[in-house]
């Protein structure tokens, strides 16, 4: 029981890096090695810089999703990727650690 309670609780940390990496065009990978590093003590997002870079979003698009001017994308994906984090992924990641333990 408690096996498939954590895995639930992996998969829906697996759909909600999919969903993001398909929002911030950037690659999963990255998104799963910041989440991995994040520390919600620690003012800084691991890997922010790469995951930026690694986005692949033109201008065009880029200012369309998110209604922001392109040179402002730094901040924007940064803050996109925080509350996720914050919001969403380490509530699940808790979660999982608490099945883990026991």
């Amino acid at each position: 029981m408690l096996y498939s309670v954590s895995r639930h609780f992996d998969s829906k940390i697996e759909t909600i890096i999919n969903e993001t990496s398909s929002i911030l065009k950037v690659p999963e990978s990255d998104l799963h090695t910041s989440f991995n590093e994040y520390n919600k003590d620690k003012s800084d997002i691991p890997y922010i810089k790469l995951i930026v870079e690694n986005s692949t979003f033109t201008k065009e698009d880029f200012e369309r999703s998110f209604n922001k001017k392109y040179r402002q994308r730094y901040q924007v994906i940064e803050d996109f990727w925080k509350k996720t984090l914050e919001e969403k992924l380490l509530p699940l990641k808790y979660e999982v650690s608490i099945y883990e333990k026991e």
